[in-house]
């Protein structure tokens, strides 16, 4: 979900006091932007210590002021219990606040809480509209669960070429869930038009991007291809990892 960026100790560099200072300053004149900056940098440990309760100080002020970045980062620590007991509720409360705003993560969060019901009541038509909003605005994971709720017929028709085109926006994008299963699609012509050069193609980046299953679907699809092929298969992938996926 949230990665956050935890910097060591033994990298820990302070900001130079005075541009800390005027920074704490302007986050107590309500300067908003102020405000998420330093929860960012407490709950990061983004040149200072991380400090939870500092964090959440900060994000407050500036969610309660309608920040739709800080409503999705206090969002997630209610979600995951960090600093706050555990609770879904709130973190959905705070997702719908971002989301509402057009924050394409928080769209995604609570598209995710839907499809699952998670502390709202479950629903795969709203799920897909959340999903949508942050599909719409480029979000990868939720142009991949976009993907999934079109290929199961979930709160939608099924169907399989509009999937396709979900995974194939993800997949552009370096997600390797997505990858490998526009590469099986390649691969049995659901969709799109069977082609095992692309099915090789896009099991093999998913392969250098870390997807377990992906090896299985190119030796699989390898077993029914040339030598001259595969070559191909390998050198597009390349020139697709170098280009940063245009012409995909």
């Amino acid at each position: 979900m949230l990665k956050r960026n935890r910097h060591s100790e033994e990298n820990f560099e302070p900001v130079p006091k005075e541009s800390f200072r005027k920074l704490v300053q302007m986050a107590k004149t309500g300067v908003v932007t102020a405000q998420f900056s330093l929860g960012k940098m407490y709950a990061e440990g983004i040149d200072v210590r991380r400090n939870c309760s500092k964090a959440i100080k900060y994000y407050t002020l500036a969610a309660t002021q309608g920040h739709a970045e800080a409503q999705s980062a206090l969002g997630m620590m209610h979600y995951e219990g960090t600093g706050f007991p555990q609770d879904y509720k709130i973190a959905a409360d705070l997702f719908t606040l971002a989301a509402e705003q057009g924050h394409a993560h928080a769209q995604f969060l609570l598209g995710w809480m839907y499809n699952d019901g998670i502390a709202v009541l479950k629903s795969n038509k709203t799920a897909i509209k959340w999903y949508t909003l942050a599909a719409n605005q480029g979000h990868a994971k939720a142009q991949h669960s976009l993907g999934g709720m079109y290929e199961k017929g979930l709160g939608v028709a099924q169907d399989h070429w509009t999937a396709a085109k979900w995974y194939r926006l993800a997949a552009k994008q370096g997600d390797a869930d997505s990858q490998v299963i526009l590469g099986g699609m390649y691969a049995i012509g659901k969709g799109i038009i069977r082609h095992k050069i692309y099915a090789y193609m896009w099991a093999d980046l998913a392969t250098a991007n870390g997807n377990r299953n992906a090896p299985k679907l190119r030796e699989f699809v390898g077993q029914k291809m040339t030598p001259a092929d595969i070559s191909k298969a390998q050198n597009l992938a390349q020139e697709y990892l170098r280009s940063g996926y245009k012409g995909c």
